[in-house]
C-alpha cells in the first residue's frame, strides 16, 4: 500500500471516529448542560478543566515520542512499552497527589473535590490508553484507535442517559468519566494482546522495566513535548479556572456551554494530523522535497476546512446556543 493510500485510509478511519465522537459528545454534553443547569454544569466543567491541566504531568506527551520512534524503528516497541508503562505509573501517583493537594488548598466545596478526584482517576486511566493509541498510530493501525475513541463516546452517551433518567447528582457524572476510561483502557489491553502477535508479528513478552539510561534520554526528548502540552492546556482551560475563582460555578457553566461546543469541532484537524504524524516521522529522514510536499498539502486542506467553519459558527452563534441549550444559557 502506498504512503498516500495509507494516509487516506487512516484519515478516513479517524475522521469517521471523530465525527462519531463529535455527534455523541455534542449530544451528551448538551444533555448534561440542560439537566444540571449553569451552576451544576459549571462545577463539572471546572473539574474537567482543572484535571486536564494537571493531566499533562501523567505523560508529558509521551505518546508523541512513542508514535514517532516506533514508526521509525518497530523493533523498539517492547522497550518503549515496558519502560514508559513504569514511568507513567510513577507520574500518575505524583499527578494525583498534586491534584489532591491543590484542590484542597484552594478551599473548594467537598462536592467539587469529589468530582475532581474522580476525573483525576479518569485522566490517569486515559494516559495509559494513550500508550496503546500511540503504538497503533506508529504501526498505522488507526482502526483500533478509532474503535477505542468511538467506544468511549458511546459509553459516555449511554451512561449519561442512564444518570439523567435516574436523576443522579453532579458527583455521579464524575463516576461516569472514570468508568468509561477504565473500560476503554481494558479494550486497548485486550486488542494489543491479540494483534501484537497475530497481526503485527511482534516477538518477545511485555515486562515492566526500569532502564535509567533510557529514562534519562526519554526525559530529555519529551521535555519540549511536555512543556508544549502544558502551555496548550493552560491556554485552553485557564480561563475556566480563573472564572471559577472570580465569578463562581454559574458563570463557568454559561461560559463553557458554547466554548466546549466549539472545541469539539477540533475533531476535523485531529483526524488528519493523527494520520499524518507517523508518516511525517518516517519522511523526516527522506528527501526534503517529499516532506515539504506532504506538509504543504496538509496545510492547504486544513485551511480549506477552517475558514467556512469559523465563519459559520460565528454568524449562527446565537441561534445555535438557543436551540441547543435553551433560555437558561
Amino acid at each position: 500500500m502506498s504512503t498516500l493510500h495509507k494516509i487516506a485510509r487512516n484519515t478516513i478511519f479517524l475522521s469517521v471516529a471523530q465525527a462519531f465522537n463529535f455527534l455523541l459528545t455534542f449530544f451528551y454534553m448538551t444533555y448534561i448542560a440542560r439537566y444540571l443547569g449553569p451552576a451544576g454544569y459549571g462545577v463539572l466543567t471546572f473539574s474537567l478543566a482543572f484535571t486536564s491541566i494537571f493531566g499533562v504531568f501523567t505523560d508529558f506527551n509521551l505518546q508523541l515520542l512513542i508514535a514517532r520512534e516506533v514508526a521509525r524503528d518497530e523493533s523498539l516497541v517492547n522497550k518503549y512499552l515496558s519502560n514508559i508503562s513504569v514511568m507513567k505509573i510513577i507520574l500518575s501517583f505524583i499527578t494525583f497527589g498534586m491534584i489532591a493537594a491543590v484542590i484542597n488548598l484552594a478551599g473548594y466545596p467537598w462536592q467539587t473535590v469529589q468530582i475532581v478526584y474522580l476525573l483525576g482517576i479518569s485522566v490517569i486511566l486515559t494516559a495509559f490508553t494513550q500508550i496503546f493509541y500511540a503504538i497503533f498510530q506508529a504501526y498505522q493501525k488507526m482502526e483500533f484507535q478509532a474503535i477505542g475513541q468511538m467506544l468511549n463516546a458511546l459509553l459516555m452517551t449511554v451512561l449519561v442517559i442512564v444518570a439523567v433518567n435516574c436523576k443522579l447528582d453532579v458527583v455521579a457524572f464524575g463516576y461516569l468519566y472514570a468508568i468509561a476510561a477504565f473500560i476503554v483502557l481494558l479494550y486497548c489491553i485486550i486488542v494489543w494482546g491479540v494483534i501484537s502477535r497475530r497481526i503485527l508479528n511482534i516477538t518477545g513478552s511485555f515486562t515492566f522495566k526500569i532502564d535509567w539510561v533510557f529514562w534519562k534520554s526519554t526525559f530529555n526528548q519529551i521535555l519540549p513535548f511536555g512543556l508544549s502540552a502544558l502551555f496548550v492546556m493552560i491556554f485552553y482551560w485557564s480561563s475556566t479556572i480563573l472564572l471559577s475563582i472570580m465569578k463562581g460555578d454559574e458563570a463557568v457553566g454559561l461560559y463553557n456551554a458554547p466554548y466546549r461546543l466549539v472545541l469539539v469541532l477540533s475533531f476535523i484537524p485531529q483526524a488528519l494530523i493523527g494520520a499524518l504524524y507517523p508518516v511525517m516521522s518516517k519522511l523526516s529522514q527522506a528527501p526534503q522535497q517529499t516532506f515539504k510536499l506532504y506538509y504543504e498539502r496538509s496545510q492547504k486542506f486544513l485551511l480549506m476546512l477552517a475558514i467556512p467553519l469559523g465563519i459559520g459558527t460565528t454568524v449562527l452563534a446565537s441561534e445555535i446556543i438557543q436551540l441547543l441549550f435553551g433560555a437558561q444559557y
